[in-house]
């Protein structure tokens, strides 16, 4: 079963891109699983499948919706990658990175919670496209190091440190053309003063105000970067948007 930052938003009972998830419900998640027992003709018994079942030990499907056959797993991968890179956490970093971000030869990337699954997928994708400079922010030197010996990044940032604003200024001499945004709050804050003209800002989340008594008044990445004199291209995106490209 997955779990992820976007579950802690979808507790609160506030009009969003999904219904919240309702007190006495079972938790919606990414699951892989095995089938006991099936009427469907797509599907055998021990077949390992995907889907949203939530956060239970057993679930039924009607036609068999939402389940996703072994084949379509690359040979020798393990099943719990559908929930990782082969999953909702590497499709988001895959559609967010390619299709907002738009990385080109030479640009500056600048990601925000970089030692997480999404993130994580997010720098090398970057790296990939030939972002020549690809920084991330994460707190704590184990994560940071594990950014940079692990994920190969060009340089991370400990925002746990207390030099936020600086060590930013000293990894990007040039400015920021992409910024992957998945905290908010201080960090966005001290990152938008330098994003060059015509920077790119793929909003996957804030998590820094998920906990906000009220979300509905949080600061978001939108009141930050639209009160920027030039404004980058910025939005938030779900990766479903691009469901059917997956089908």
């Amino acid at each position: 079963m997955s779990f992820d930052p976007t579950q802690r938003g979808w507790l609160n009972d506030v009009p969003s891109y999904i219904p919240p998830v309702q007190i006495g419900e079972v938790m919606r998640a990414g699951s892989v699983g095995r089938v006991i027992e099936s009427k469907n003709q797509n599907f055998s018994e021990d077949d390992i499948v995907q889907g949203s079942f939530g956060w239970q030990e057993y679930a039924i499907s009607g036609e068999g919706a939402g389940f996703m056959p072994p084949q379509k797993l690359p040979e020798g991968i393990s099943p719990t990658s559908a929930l990782s890179i082969y999953g909702i956490t590497g499709l988001t970093a895959y559609f967010g990175m390619l299709d907002i971000g738009k990385p080109v030869e030479n640009d500056t990337v600048l990601i925000s919670g970089a030692a997480g699954a999404t993130g994580s997928v997010a720098g090398q994708i970057a790296r990939i496209k030939g972002a020549s400079n690809i920084i991330g922010i994460a707190g704590g030197p184990e994560k940071c190091t594990y950014v940079k010996d692990v994920l190969q990044l060009d340089e991370c940032i400990d925002y746990k440190a207390g030099n936020l604003e600086q060590d930013l200024k000293n990894a990007c001499p040039n400015g920021i053309d992409i910024y992957f945004e998945n905290v908010g709050g201080p960090v966005t804050r001290a990152i938008a003063p330098l994003l060059n003209k015509g920077s790119r800002v793929p909003i996957c989340g804030f998590i820094s105000q998920y906990n906000a008594k009220d979300v509905l008044k949080a600061e978001t990445p939108f009141d930050v970067l639209g009160s920027l004199e030039i404004k980058p291209k910025h939005r938030f995106f779900v990766v479903t948007e691009w469901a059917l490209s997956l089908i």
